[in-house]
């Protein structure tokens, strides 16, 4: 029975991974971003399971009906923009009480550079001074189609 389930596990994460791709076209936001956008899908995977992402560091930071769930890796916040290694996961409650991953944010504190940060290629992305802290943030709907497109504010 156990090996059932880690087969359907299995299952489940690469149809996650292969469905996924189809919400981010690269005519959207252009062939390099859509690359490295595929890179963070792949990199972030396994935190489907809420328990995972607590064991490599992300800490429960807040909650809201508009902006979600938010577990932050503090670990990871420095002055550097890394695709594979976003400082924020987002998620949404389901019905059954279970968290949905919807996407990442990514953090650079103002104290490193005091205009936006360079962040993936072209202009589809657009990082934002959070209001009560001074960092700069740049959220990605990567793993739940947003109609406003990948970039657009993951606050609900």
């Amino acid at each position: 029975m156990k090996d059932y389930r880690l087969r359907l596990f299995s299952i489940a994460v690469v149809c996650l991974i292969v469905a996924a791709p189809t919400a981010i076209r690269a005519d959207s936001v252009g062939a390099a971003t859509a690359k490295l956008l595929a890179q963070a899908r792949r990199a972030t995977v396994q935190y489907h399971d809420v328990n995972q992402a607590i064991a490599d560091g992300y800490v429960f930071v807040g909650a809201s009906p508009e902006h979600g769930i938010e577990y932050v890796n503090f670990g990871l916040v420095d002055c550097s923009f890394e695709p594979t290694q976003p400082e924020t996961l987002r998620y949404f409650a389901r019905p059954d009480g279970s968290l949905q991953l919807a996407g990442v944010e990514y953090v650079v504190p103002m104290a490193c550079t005091s205009t936006p940060p360079e962040g993936f290629p072209g202009d589809a992305d657009e990082w934002e001074p959070e209001e009560d802290l001074p960092l700069w943030i740049l959220g990605a709907w990567i793993w739940v189609a947003n109609p406003g497109g990948v970039f657009a504010d993951l606050g609900g």
